[in-house]
């Protein structure tokens, strides 16, 4: 199917309206593109004709528009245009452009504007994850180096699980007090916490 694809400056007519459609997110508005001519006859440039239509974002570009779109703002509008046609309830033909848009932003001609760039809400719950994380690790104990008399080299401050393996919480307390390597599931040697404290004073 053959789309025409336009690009508009103009105004936004209207209070742009929040919808959901099927659970997706929309956002519509009406716009208005004036025509800007020269006159010849008085030396200035004066409006020409009027183009009004039906604009409407989509998901992401919907939910960006709400925080950034007002009644009154110039903007640039580019997207897919049609043209819905009806009959209305006096006999008469009734038409409505519309414009799916595909990108819209402040027309700079006019004003300013500072950018923003929006990020997804799988990012933020990451970015939430770790700071709750380096929350919890600041409340961790710390090595803070050599002991008087243990000849054990400074860790550099580092936290007590990045110095050490995690220790297996079935293992009874006992176990610690041995000096014998034990074993995991795949028969591979797992050191002793004392032993890798030691090799450093070796």
């Amino acid at each position: 199917m053959n789309e025409t694809h336009v690009t508009l400056t103009g105004v936004v007519a209207t209070v742009p309206e929040v919808k959901s459609h099927n659970g997706t997110r929309l956002l519509s508005f009406r716009f208005v593109s004036t025509e800007r001519r020269f006159d010849r006859a008085t030396g200035s440039w004066v409006n020409g004709a009027e183009t009004w239509a039906t604009v409407t974002c989509w998901r992401a570009l919907a939910v960006n528009a709400e925080q950034s779109v007002r009644v009154k703002d110039r903007i640039i509008v580019k997207g897919r245009l049609r043209t819905d046609q009806w009959t209305g309830q006096d006999g008469g033909r009734r038409s409505d452009v519309k414009i799916t848009a595909e990108t819209l932003g402040p027309d700079l001609a006019w004003g300013t504007a500072t950018f923003e760039r929006s990020r997804g809400t799988a990012a933020a719950e990451v970015e939430a994850a770790v700071a709750s994380l380096e929350a919890e690790v600041a409340d961790l104990p710390v090595i803070l180096g050599e002991e008087a008399g243990s000849g054990v080299p400074a860790l550099a401050a580092l936290p007590v699980y990045a110095a050490f393996p995690p220790l297996d919480p079935d293992e009874e307390d006992d176990d610690l007090d041995e000096d014998e390597d034990d074993e995991d599931d795949e028969g591979q040697a797992v050191l002793d916490t004392r032993e890798l404290v030691g090799a450093g004073a070796r």
